[in-house]
């Protein structure tokens, strides 16, 4: 009888051991997915931290130094043509080269413009490449630069393909064609 009581207590602190057991690696495996996931969520927050940071960086491009001094030139060509002319003109390629053609001329400098149209053109494709990269955020450069850039292939389309051509480079202003179409401005 003594030794069937000893079997029943050797028995149960054997069921208890491994329940105890058992409840142990459930907790340890509860504890690492918790800290899994909580990895995995400050991972995806530090990668959204660095495309903001990105895009932030190409938006200051877009506000300085040679960006910047070319959208002037191209809003001085703007201005130096008038809004009449403006207002007569169709929105038709052929037209709208030749206004670009008569700002450029208005500028006193056309080659100095093309150039302003160039640079834009492989801005809007640089920031396009950093999107689709994964690099930068596409809300954040699209709230800051994208109505601009859908403005400036509507206006600018036809002269851009002419810099592509003569200038022999496949792509040239896809980036700012891309954007143009979150715009419905064309």
């Amino acid at each position: 009888m003594q030794k069937d009581n000893r079997d029943r207590l050797i028995e149960t602190l054997t069921g208890v051991a491994s329940v105890a057991t058992f409840l142990t690696v459930l907790i340890a495996l509860i504890a690492f997915l918790q800290d899994l996931r909580q990895s995995e969520a400050q991972r995806l927050h530090d990668q959204r931290l660095e495309r903001r940071e990105a895009s932030l960086e190409v938006v200051n491009r877009f506000s300085s130094g040679e960006v910047l001094a070319a959208r002037l030139l191209i809003l001085r060509g703007l201005m130096m043509v008038g809004p009449d002319q403006l207002q007569s003109v169709s929105t038709d390629s052929d037209s709208m080269a030749d206004l670009a053609r008569v700002m450029a001329t208005a500028t006193g400098d056309p080659i100095a413009y093309d150039q302003s149209l160039f640079v834009i053109a492989d801005f809007y494709d640089s920031a396009y490449s950093c999107v689709e990269a994964g690099i930068c955020d596409e809300a954040t450069l699209n709230a800051q630069i994208g109505s601009y850039g859908a403005r400036f292939h509507c206006f600018f389309r036809p002269v851009i393909g002419r810099l592509q051509a003569d200038y022999r480079i496949d792509g040239l202003g896809k980036g700012v064609e891309i954007w143009s179409q979150e715009y419905d401005v064309c």
